[in-house]
């Protein structure tokens, strides 16, 4: 795929949604649910009949509320090594939302992120040798997914890459492991003014290994739809944040029967992936191998706010 097309989406996702929130209390509307901090959607393989369920493997989440589950799959071929897969997306995505403005910038990130990973359920490594230029992403894919109506643009972008990569009739194909990829876009806080949305990524590019999945978390402002940054959530002075911060990585790492690295706090700032509101505090999270290995997988380490 062109770099610059994927370059501008993630541009245009940025510039749109970074701002400088106003110091402000807020009272929140959310439950004191505790929340989803492992969200994950995936497969579950069948041992016995050798195939692959695409469903829930966290059966907890199963009936997320005011979520709209879409599942997408086609079964993709590459003529110059005869071989073809089965592909899936799901898209698990909030039917309402606070504001128009959220809705515009949810939806924003969910179409980017599959944008993104789009090579993994089409397997563009597969076309031509591993050679893009055949499939590439132009402006006249584009206008394709364009031309799909009313479909979603991750559904329609699904639609036209798949069907361009549909088997030939007569061809006889060597199957081999499925591509899958989901995204869920779920609200988990909300006050006044706020509002926090999880979205999180999982794949399997033909028995990935490692650890395949990762939960960001954005807190917009309900009326504008501007993302909060660190700088504007963290309100204590940051020796104190710091010191929270390595303490409730010291506790997660025991909860997980590990010995604590030597990171220090002003690491775990200063390394962050993301910060965002939650119920039980302020949420700083940490995609997989950030500060730890792929088998650790994700930590999400929670401070005070105030």
């Amino acid at each position: 795929m062109k770099k610059s097309i994927f370059a501008a989406i993630f541009l245009l996702v940025a510039s749109s949604t970074l701002c400088v929130a106003k110091s402000k209390h807020h009272k929140s509307t959310a439950s004191k649910a505790t929340t989803p901090l492992s969200l994950f959607y995936g497969m579950d393989y069948d041992e016995k009949s050798e195939t692959y369920d695409y469903a829930f493997s966290a059966p907890e989440f199963e009936n997320l509320p005011d979520v709209a589950k879409q599942e997408l799959k086609a079964v993709c071929a590459c003529d110059s090594d005869t071989t073809c897969w089965k592909t899936s997306l799901g898209l698990y995505v909030d039917k309402t939302f606070p504001t128009q403005v959220v809705k515009e910038r949810v939806t924003m990130a969910v179409d980017t992120t599959v944008f993104n990973y789009s090579g993994i359920f089409c397997c563009f490594d597969h076309i031509d040798g591993g050679k893009e230029s055949d499939f590439d992403v132009d402006k006249a894919l584009l206008s394709s997914v364009k031309d799909e109506g009313s479909l979603p643009f991750a559904a329609a972008l699904f639609n036209v890459i798949t069907k361009g990569l549909a088997p030939r009739a007569g061809v006889q194909y060597t199957e081999i492991p499925h591509s899958r990829f989901c995204v869920v876009a779920h609200k988990v806080y909300e006050d006044n003014e706020l509002v926090t949305y999880i979205l999180c990524e999982s794949y399997n590019f033909h028995g990935t290994n490692g650890c395949p999945s990762r939960s960001s978390y954005y807190t917009y402002e309900k009326k504008t739809g501007k993302l909060l940054t660190k700088a504007d959530l963290v309100k204590l002075p940051r020796k104190t944040v710091e010191t929270q911060l390595r303490s409730a990585y010291v506790k997660t790492c025991k909860s997980f029967n590990d010995t604590p690295s030597a990171l220090t706090g002003k690491e775990l700032f200063d390394q962050v992936s993301g910060c965002a509101i939650i119920n039980e505090g302020l949420l700083f999270y940490y995609y997989p191998y950030s500060i730890g290995s792929g088998a650790e997988g994700q930590y999400n380490l929670i401070v005070k706010r105030k």
